[in-house]
């Protein structure tokens, strides 16, 4: 089946959960380093709950789905900032990141917006670049690590 992207949805929010911790504990490790306490941090508000918090003030949260499975999720906010974009370990390498960013990048210009900002992990900071996207800016402090501010000039 062909991979859609689309806006996330209440019965989504366990299986967005489950990607969001799962990515960041698998995938991130040149970040949070397999130290506890920064995965406990970083995932402390991923939760079920949490995601349909999120959902329900209507914040802009896509996820990819591919054969019934979500294998991305991504947040962006009306400032053109994307918040978040994880995919899930058991599908990383298919695409799903790919898409959802393109999709958001899309959406944020459709805003009026001429540029897109974030702050990447080290983990996906190569993505970024391979995708456009410039470093912009000193490395800040995220999570109890640090990010690397990223900026890509979108076309109206």
């Amino acid at each position: 089946m062909a991979l859609v992207v689309r806006s996330a949805q209440l019965a989504d929010a366990d299986a967005i959960s489950d990607v969001l911790i799962r990515s960041i504990t698998e995938l991130c490790t040149a970040d949070h380093g397999g130290r506890p306490a920064d995965i406990a941090d970083w995932t402390r508000n991923k939760s079920p709950n949490d995601i349909r918090a999120w959902i329900n003030a209507g914040n802009a949260l896509l996820v990819s789905v591919q054969d019934g499975a979500i294998g991305a999720v991504g947040q962006y906010n009306a400032e053109g900032l994307i918040q978040l974009l994880y995919a899930s370990p058991d599908m990383r390498g298919k695409g799903h990141s790919a898409a959802l960013l393109s999709e958001m990048e899309k959406n944020i210009s459709a805003k009026g917006l001429t540029e897109a900002r974030l702050v990447s992990t080290k983990t996906a900071e190569g993505f970024y670049t391979k995708h456009g996207w410039q470093i912009d800016g000193a490395r800040v402090a995220c999570y109890r690590g640090d990010g690397q501010p990223m900026r890509k000039p979108l076309m109206p």
